[in-house]
């Protein structure tokens, strides 16, 4: 049986059925290897974001897919051993971001999910070692909506 919970509906931003979407992440990885030198680098990165979400209702289901935009915040820290004046670095940097994914009301408010986004245009410099924190990635989820 269903139970008797639904997503709402999107308010209303530029004339369109949209939501606001904000968020803030967490990355780190250990030594890996950056380059043709082989130097090794290990990194974190916080990122901050704001954008626009599109859900899409699907008859009342507790089922609802989302597509989405926007810019983000970054900042980079790491360690490059390229320079023992800078034993460890960091950089901010704008960038863009699209995701997509699915949603499932599990009580009146409160979803999980699974959600895929891709973080682009982005550009830091690390102990003079110039780089990005481009790329995908895939998330489990939960929130709650009011």
């Amino acid at each position: 049986s269903i139970p008797d919970i639904a997503f709402t509906e999107d308010s209303k931003i530029f004339g369109a059925n949209f939501s606001v979407d904000f968020g803030m992440h967490y990355a780190a990885s250990g030594n890996k290897f950056v380059d043709q030198t082989q130097t090794q680098a290990s990194s974190e990165v916080w990122e901050w974001d704001l954008g626009l979400l599109k859900r899409f209702a699907i008859n009342q289901s507790i089922w609802q897919p989302y597509i989405g935009a926007g810019i983000a915040l970054v900042r980079a820290a790491g360690t490059v051993p390229t320079s023992p004046e800078i034993p460890r670095d960091h950089d901010w940097t704008f960038g863009g971001y699209v995701r997509t994914g699915l949603a499932l009301a599990v009580s009146e408010g409160g979803f999980v999910g699974l959600d895929f986004r891709y973080l682009g245009l982005t550009d830091v410099t690390l102990s003079g070692v110039s780089t990005d924190v481009n790329g995908p990635t895939a998330s489990l989820f939960f929130g709650v909506g009011f």
